[in-house]
């Protein structure tokens, strides 16, 4: 049995007690030994994960030691980019031990870091002649108070490469929209009826919902008229606790490519029986 003896002293700590895969809480010597190691601010190596971590949820099983390094293999997993991942790994290094990547295939992830890797070679790269119109037009539902939500999602699109992007604000927001970036278009929207109108043009062919919507009576049919164009939607924030209370309703109007982007809250109002991290895989 380890004595927290071998503690004294402050050594380097090569943590191994437990892998990605630990189902239930850690306590006994062990909770002592890593409890003792976090008091101490001793410096540690973890083995595939700080032992404590679970590999998919990411979530603490009761505790776990914090690491300056943490070497894994063959790939990150989930854990160690979750919040707790994050605080605990320190740097992370993926060491090769002879595993062929082919067998991915067999593993079918799930789960994909989102770095230049993932998406660089879909990129567009038009020719010079492209106008802005063959970009895509984006349109977004903007508040009549949180006004910032909406203005920086607007920036953030035409950053990514968007040729238009268009605000659809309440006539007592227009002016806090319009002194904003000069890139952004601007267009008055009262309710979600005149969402619908402003939709009906084909060439809007993206569509942003919930950041500083409100929830109110114009986000929810403001959704519904996204949802019924089947163009790609995502779906954040506002509009997705403004469904909180009849979920279904959500999910039964959905036609075409959807992206939803909650918070763990958020997750919790659309799925009150599971959690954000049950739902990958914890």
């Amino acid at each position: 049995m380890p004595s927290l003896g071998l503690l004294d002293g402050h050594p380097l700590v090569v943590d191994a007690l437990f892998g990605a895969g630990l189902g239930r809480p850690i306590d006994g010597i062990a909770g002592e030994m890593i409890d003792r190691v976090n008091a101490d601010g001793l410096h540690v190596i973890a083995v595939d994960v700080p032992s404590g971590l679970h590999g998919d949820s990411g979530e603490v099983m009761g505790r776990a030691p914090i690491a300056e390094c943490t070497v894994t293999f063959f790939r990150a997993k989930p854990g160690h980019y979750s919040i707790e991942g994050l605080r605990r790994c320190g740097v992370l290094r993926v060491a090769d031990i002879g595993i062929d990547g082919s067998v991915l295939k067999a593993i079918s992830p799930q789960l994909w870091l989102n770095a230049p890797g993932l998406w660089q070679a879909n990129f567009r790269h038009d020719d010079r002649g492209v106008h802005k119109y063959a970009r895509g037009h984006l349109t977004i539902l903007g508040g009549g108070l949180a006004t910032g939500a909406a203005r920086l999602a607007a920036l953030a699109s035409r950053r990514a490469g968007a040729g238009l992007v268009t605000i659809a604000t309440p006539s007592a927001a227009t002016v806090a929209y319009q002194a904003a970036e000069p890139g952004n278009l601007i267009a008055e929207v009262e309710k979600g009826e005149d969402f619908a109108h402003l939709l009906a043009d084909v060439r809007r062919n993206a569509i942003l919902v919930g950041p500083g919507s409100g929830l109110n009576e114009r986000t929810i049919k403001a959704v519904s008229a996204a949802l019924a164009t089947a163009r790609p939607v995502l779906l954040d924030a506002d509009a997705i606790t403004v469904f909180a209370a009849a979920p279904a309703n959500l999910f039964e109007m959905i036609r075409g490519p959807v992206l939803m982007t909650p918070h763990d809250g958020e997750f919790r109002r659309l799925y009150p029986a599971t959690s954000l991290r049950e739902s990958q895989g914890g």
